[in-house]
């Protein structure tokens, strides 16, 4: 939940208000602060169902289908975070 929100106020403060401050070759910082939040706030979630995978099997845990939504949106987290920390927000290459 804490993951969602900051997801929203990161989508604001970076893309809406436009806040990260650019070089002078028009390039933002990369491994802005913000993105640190990101990395801490998906490290319980990740840990929680990590630890759920290892105690059911990987056969019982994948038998639900939230749970693999959840390693969906674990994964996905995890790759927005490292995205954000190396690449310019700013820039699709």
């Amino acid at each position: 939940m804490i993951y969602i929100l900051y997801l929203a106020f990161y989508v604001n403060h970076v893309y809406i208000d436009a806040a990260i401050q650019k070089d002078p070759n028009d390039k933002a910082p990369k491994g802005n602060p913000a993105s640190y939040i990101f990395a801490v706030s998906i490290i319980y979630p990740a840990g929680y169902e990590f630890i759920q995978l290892y105690q059911y099997g990987p056969l019982r845990y994948f038998s639900d289908s939230g749970n693999i939504q959840t390693i969906i949106f674990i994964i996905t987290g995890i790759l927005n975070t490292v995205l954000h920390l190396t690449r310019d927000p700013y820039k699709f290459e």
